[in-house]
């Protein structure tokens, strides 16, 4: 193939994944026996790269052409009279060579011998090469050897045809031949947009596979992510990419909706015809059935096997019933899972598990722009609308696309609506992902993830599991399982993430389920709400700082309750968890008692010592911050009231003047 120097314009962000690439010498057969083969080809339906045909206007020439080798499931070599004199199609032939995907050779009026031992005009065109110094012996070594392998393949030779008609069976020859191999093993569909795709599995490439190629036993690789993050699209690019690699390949999708249906079976059925090759689903009529059928399958396989959405390990046992070390040597497993729990009993060691994260900033662009705009960048007028989607989505490729598609052929006014109606309501398909999630956790699991959602980001996980410890729960273990199913996060700074969407969903569980998480928003005034509920009513914590509440200047947000509410005391009674600001506190304290409180966050403390009123006889955390307090207490008779050891206290310039109340400082 010829071409012209590449441009300085960037890599197309969303390029396609193409099943034929056809390598030829545009001077000898670009007009004629290449275009009528790429037209048969698009013909049968398979999606073909013929330079010109394909190349989109804009982005950089190579990296197309690099992007197609790579992802194509066969490759065509028109080897031609001038084939060899461009450096062009050498190159490309080394990249289709390294892609591992088959080549055809087509020698299109050239003998194979010549092409094979480099003899008329391809030793001619090799030699001006080594003449015109332009590259190394090395290079040029390489070049002879790759016509060498090629040429060795069987393929197709339009020398031993005779008049144009026999040109036109030559084409339906190679066509048939084609669409045979790309139908048999065809590429599974990956995404629409496929943005970040290659930095994500270069990423994935270099983090667990390339230190275990040198292993003599086969490898099992984990992918584990939030759900929504692209762990099934990854692993559905890297089979593509990788199957040519392996004597049989099977990629399992949905492996935890087929568990659910008590389906399994008919996974082992799918599985047991690719590694044995056959035309036909095998009938089997129990899970133990089909263990004992993929016994000795697994053993001998040379294969590339995809578990793909696992959330049990009993799902690996029945369609992996053999231990690692048993595979062919050769053969690599992949599980994805949105936990990391099910991949270690999986016997997926630590190293060899990939944790997904979201996209970056500008591949998020990319992604939600192509589907709002189908382009890759955002329309002047929207720009800012546009950051605003970002910034909720957090790089989450499911809620780039699923918004990005809601937006699309909209106007300014509806997206403003979208984007004050996403706090309230998730779209659905994000609402499914999100629910499978909560769904698989057990009640004390439930307890901590909804504690997050309401009142824990950004908090110290320690104090945190503290205060789940003291609520009767197994707090560590618990949280621990959360971060295995990348439903939380820890920074180095031991405080805990939670992506928005996520604590969103959170929060609406929340306000439905006892004991209550509240906290105040626009016109709603949880203290006042309360006090017209029933007594049968629990709380476990409230929320309400600057913002959150409808008037923070009215000094008198708690007026309409009276002196004296059984029913609001009964209800609070039960709070642990508090996040007030300024003097709301003292006026929640005048109207009611605290005897549960383990959790107070105090911001903007008005007082410059600790209130004598404020309710740490069972406080576990303290934590001020931004106030003017500078002393806890004066006395050691308020000192002795602490009976718990207030594990956190973060304010600025506290000084503690009196010792022994085992007070740790943050």
């Amino acid at each position: 193939m010829a071409a012209s120097a590449s441009t300085s314009a960037a890599a197309n962000p969303n390029y396609k994944s193409y099943q034929v690439f056809i390598n030829h010498r545009g001077v000898d057969v670009k007009k004629t026996f290449a275009r009528s083969l790429y037209l048969r080809l698009l013909d049968k339906g398979l999606t073909v790269f013929l330079d010109n045909e394909e190349m989109q206007q804009g982005y950089n020439i190579s990296s197309q052409i690099d992007q197609a080798i790579r992802t194509a499931s066969v490759h065509v070599a028109i080897l031609s009279l001038h084939y060899a004199e461009s450096d062009w199609c050498l190159n490309e032939l080394l990249l289709m060579l390294k892609s591992n995907a088959p080549i055809i050779p087509v020698f299109y009026r050239v003998r194979p011998a010549h092409v094979r031992w480099m003899l008329g005009s391809y030793g001619e065109a090799l030699q001006a090469h080594e003449r015109k110094g332009r590259y190394d012996a090395n290079t040029i070594a390489t070049w002879r050897k790759a016509l060498h392998q090629v040429a060795s393949n069987s393929g197709f030779e339009l020398e031993t045809y005779n008049g144009e008609e026999l040109v036109l069976e030559l084409l339906d020859n190679v066509v048939k031949r084609l669409s045979e191999m790309v139908t048999k093993n065809p590429d599974l569909y990956v995404a629409e947009y496929p943005t970040g795709l290659d930095y994500k599995l270069k990423d994935f490439e270099d983090t667990v596979l390339l230190q275990q190629q040198q292993s003599q036993k086969a490898r099992i690789l984990g992918i584990v992510g939030l759900g929504g993050v692209g762990k099934t699209t990854l692993a559905k690019e890297f089979f593509n990419r990788k199957k040519s690699d392996y004597n049989r390949s099977c990629f399992l999708s949905d492996v935890r909706d087929y568990a659910a249906n008590r389906s399994l079976t008919l996974l082992q059925s799918q599985l047991l015809k690719s590694l044995l090759g056959l035309d036909k689903q095998v009938n089997i009529n129990s899970v133990d059935e089909g263990k004992g059928m993929l016994m000795e399958s697994l053993k001998t396989s040379n294969a590339l096997i995809i578990l793909d959405d696992v959330d049990d390990v009993n799902q690996v046992k029945a369609l992996l019933p053999v231990q690692t070390f048993d595979f062919e040597s050769r053969s690599l497993i992949l599980i994805t899972s949105r936990d990391k729990g099910v991949l270690r009993s999986s016997k997926v060691e630590n190293a060899s598990i990939y944790r997904l994260s979201g996209l970056n900033e500008q591949h998020s662009l990319q992604l939600f722009c192509s589907h709002a705009f189908s382009q890759p960048y955002p329309l002047p007028e929207f720009k800012c609308l546009v950051d605003k989607f970002l910034d909720c989505c957090n790089g989450l490729p499911l809620s780039l696309k699923v918004f990005g598609a809601l937006l699309y052929d909209k106007e300014i006014s509806q997206w403003e609506d979208e984007l004050e109606s996403l706090q309230q309501i998730l779209p659905s398909e994000i609402h499914k992902t999100f629910i499978i999630s909560y769904r698989s956790l057990n009640e004390e699991e439930k307890d901590i993830f909804l504690d997050i959602a309401c009142f824990f980001i950004n908090q110290n996980r320690d104090q945190a599991i503290s205060i789940w410890n003291e609520s009767g729960w197994r707090g560590k273990r618990g949280f621990l399982n959360l971060q295995d199913k990348s439903l939380v996060e820890v920074d180095s700074w031991n405080s805990i993430h939670m992506h928005d969407q996520i604590r969103d969903l959170g929060r609406h569980l929340a306000s439905s389920l006892l004991p209550r998480r509240l906290w105040s928003s626009g016109s709603n005034n949880v203290i006042d709400n309360l006090s017209h509920q029933s007594s049968e009513i629990t709380v476990r914590g409230i929320r309400m700082v600057h913002g959150e509440y409808s008037d923070p200047g009215n000094d008198d947000v708690f007026g309409g309750i009276g002196t004296e509410n059984s029913v609001l005391e009964r209800i609070l009674r039960s709070l642990q968890i508090l996040h007030i600001e300024g003097s709301l506190l003292e006026r929640i304290l005048t109207k009611v008692k605290l005897p549960n409180l383990s959790w107070l966050h105090w911001e903007k403390c008005p007082h410059s010592s600790l209130p004598s009123w404020v309710p740490i006889k069972n406080l576990t955390v303290l934590r001020v911050s931004h106030s003017k307090l500078n002393t806890l207490w004066h006395s050691r008779e308020e000192e002795s009231e602490v009976n718990r050891n207030l594990l956190g206290c973060a304010g600025e310039n506290i000084h503690v003047l009196s010792y022994g109340c085992n007070i740790l400082l943050l």
